[in-house]
């Protein structure tokens, strides 16, 4: 492979840190003096499709590869304390973490490995071929942003170890239509699912205490939704734009009257509101 920017006037590199590429793209190597790469480095490098990472590397900002949608290989040279990469992905050296999937790969399916215990924010934007993920059950936190605009996700399943899903995690995922969460999280992010225009179906757990403002913004296929009794609180617009949701099944402490935009307007264009579930279930 050969790697066409190794200029040095194609990297902005301010006491050690590479603060911006401007080069043109192709395969490239991180010269040897940068020890970390800021945030937004790459961000929007369309034509950026491999990396090498050198071991001075020491530390990886906020949402580098953001943006990167041809990205197809990120390789971290043989010594480097701190990072590690695995089939073309970043991850730290623990494994614990992954921080970045090669977007550009044309993988339909992803499985993140059982050792990761946390996904860092916009990991996966932007991956527009993937179309079902697994996360194990070791994953504890989902970072913002992470599935932002991975269009072809159908489904997805949160493992029972996830506390939190963060802001905008699955913002935009239009082809998603099913989601089940698993029963640690306690708290759904701000504009989580927002316009996950094909979300028909949301499984919310008895663990969930916090329902973030504009969490299910847009969720227009959405027809009812079971508000369990651990929920205290409903952020503003959490349920605007979803039109068809006309049952909801309150469990919980709050007061929520259909056609009321009160509590995130979850019924807002209800036509029923059950304070129990149907014997069925």
């Amino acid at each position: 492979m050969g790697f066409s920017n190794n200029l040095l006037s194609d990297f902005d590199i301010q006491y050690g840190e590479l603060v911006k590429y401007k080069g043109k793209g192709g395969n490239v190597l991180i010269p040897n003096s940068v020890k970390s790469i800021g945030e937004d480095a790459f961000n929007g490098c369309e034509s950026l499709t491999s990396i090498i990472i050198p071991n001075s590397v020491e530390s990886i900002g906020e949402d580098a590869f953001y943006g990167c949608t041809s990205l197809k290989q990120i390789n971290v040279e043989e010594g480097n304390a701190n990072y590690i990469s695995i089939d073309g992905n970043l991850y730290t050296k623990d494994r614990q973490t992954l921080v970045q999937y090669a977007v550009g790969k044309q993988d339909t399916s992803f499985t993140i490995p059982d050792s990761v215990k946390s996904i860092e924010g916009r990991a996966f934007s932007k991956c527009t071929s993937l179309q079902s993920i697994t996360i194990p059950n070791s994953v504890e936190s989902i970072g913002k942003w992470v599935f932002f605009k991975c269009t072809s996700l159908t489904s997805i399943k949160i493992g029972n170890s996830v506390k939190s899903i963060g802001n905008s995690a699955f913002y935009n995922c239009t082809s998603l239509t099913s989601v089940i969460i698993g029963n640690s999280v306690t708290s759904i992010g701000e504009y989580a699912f927002a316009g996950c225009t094909s979300l028909t179906s949301i499984t919310i757990p008895y663990s969930v205490k916090s329902i973030g403002a504009g969490a299910f913004y847009g969720c227009e296929s959405l027809t009812n939704v079971t508000i369990p009794n651990s929920v205290e609180s409903i952020g503003d617009w959490a349920f605007y734009g979803c039109w068809n949701l006309k049952t909801v099944y309150n469990l919980s402490k709050l007061d929520i009257v259909k056609r009321s935009d009160t509590h995130g307007g979850v019924a807002e264009y209800a036509e029923n509101v059950y304070t129990e579930l149907p014997d069925n279930n």
